[in-house]
């Protein structure tokens, strides 16, 4: 159950504490470096969770065509997990001057593709906001909820913003910030700001170790499952 809710201009807006990927919707919205895809954090928590095939059709998408524009959203089958879709959106290290627009871009971005493609429920991390921070808590709620702002402001179908923020320290203040945006509804007066946030190498190399034994258990378990019988489709015998 969400935290709290609202409703932007038509478009329903819930906030929450939990794991996102635990929470069906339509769509997921997956951060990614601009040339890269590391199988961490958002990534490799919903590749962990049976969505393993539709992260790595982007990693092949990004190997064939990287880097792509900061700002770039892609959608891919999830081919399983919670989500039917995956909306890639490549806003990771984008620069202090450019990530709060990069990130307003992708979410109006992330939700327009979800409006043409009759989704009804996008679920979203906190962009901005993981291992390698580069935005504040407030920053990141204005740029995302102001590029919510901007789809329903164009009359776009209603689709649900789902935010759903890791339960760990950064919950509460997240939920906080968010919270408080749409409260006071400054998203709608929200314009460019130079990010704020401190990014901590220290603290994303501590994410990446942990991420890469949980991806290391998590093909393992895939391994040890029996595989399906292969049914082939033959034209009756004579």
């Amino acid at each position: 159950m969400a935290d709290f809710t609202a409703d932007i201009e038509g478009c329903p807006v819930s906030i929450s504490i939990g794991n996102m990927v635990r929470e069906k919707a339509g769509a997921y919205l997956v951060p990614h470096f601009d040339d890269n895809v590391v199988f961490g954090g958002v990534a490799g928590a919903i590749a962990n969770n049976g969505a393993r095939r539709g992260v790595q059709e982007f990693a092949d998408f990004m190997k064939a065509n990287g880097p792509l524009e900061f700002g770039t959203v892609w959608p891919t089958p999830s081919y399983g997990g919670n989500a039917e879709w995956l909306m890639h959106a490549v806003t990771v290290c984008s620069g202090k001057d450019t990530a709060f627009d990069v990130i307003r871009d992708a979410t109006y971005k992330a939700l327009k593709i979800c409006g043409e493609k009759g989704i009804g429920k996008l679920i979203l991390p906190a962009l901005g906001t993981g291992a390698l921070r580069e935005l504040t808590d407030a920053q990141s709620a204005k740029a995302m909820l102001s590029g919510v702002y901007k789809y329903a402001a164009e009359g776009g179908k209603p689709v649900e913003a789902a935010f759903v923020f890791l339960n760990n320290e950064d919950a509460q203040s997240l939920l906080d910030a968010f919270k408080g945006v749409l409260q006071t509804k400054s998203y709608k007066t929200a314009g460019t700001e130079a990010a704020a946030g401190t990014i901590d190498f220290a603290r994303w190399a501590v994410r990446q170790e942990e991420d890469a034994i949980a991806n290391h258990e998590a093909e393992r378990e895939e391994a040890r499952r029996p595989m399906k019988p292969l049914r082939l489709k033959t034209k009756p015998q004579p």
